[in-house]
């Protein structure tokens, strides 16, 4: 596991428990991911980028691994705003989960990236989030480009994911990637 920019390891207890304060009292004022938040969240998934591509290349870069292997990403929340922008430049990213994430005022880039994307792409939305509103999330997938996109909608919140998505994101990977891709 490889902890993002402003995350895990990579910062510390109290800049983490800063950065949720800022995010629970811009949410206790009805303004959503904008703003401020945005713009370190926009800052953060810039600085993954390279970082990410650093990690493809050095993985493809084992015998067991090798170049010409299908690769996917799978991305929620952060992980989604850092995730569009790599998979809409990166070739060798074939297909994507994202979700938990969306377009709000002052995600110009994100909305450019995810027009740019054409590979497969399956999208979850948690109907009550309470840091996403459903027309964020759903103006972030209507952005996306590919031709092959679909919207998994559940209830519940923000961290609500329920348990049964996850082996429905093995069988899109295996769809998508083929069987041989994915093990246990």
């Amino acid at each position: 596991m490889i902890d993002g920019p402003g995350h895990g390891a990579r910062t510390t207890p109290e800049q983490s428990a800063g950065f949720g304060e800022k995010v629970r009292q811009q949410m206790s004022r009805g303004e959503g991911l904008g703003g401020a938040i945005l713009e370190q969240m926009t800052q953060w998934a810039v600085q993954a980028k390279p970082e990410w591509q650093a990690v493809l290349d050095a993985v493809q870069s084992l015998d067991f691994v090798g170049s010409d292997g299908p690769v996917g990403y799978l991305g929620l929340s952060m992980g989604a705003l850092s995730g569009i922008p790599l998979v809409a430049d990166e070739p060798r990213i074939k297909a994507a989960i994202f979700g938990l994430a969306g377009l709000h005022e002052g995600s110009h880039g994100l909305a450019e990236a995810a027009r740019k994307l054409n590979v497969p792409v399956e999208f979850l939305l948690q109907w009550d989030d309470e840091m996403v509103s459903r027309q964020a999330a759903m103006a972030l997938f209507d952005a996306i480009g590919s031709a092959e996109k679909t919207l998994h909608a559940n209830r519940g919140g923000h961290g609500g994911v329920p348990p049964f998505e996850r082996s429905g994101w093995m069988q899109f990977f295996s769809r998508h990637l083929g069987p041989a891709v994915i093990s246990s």
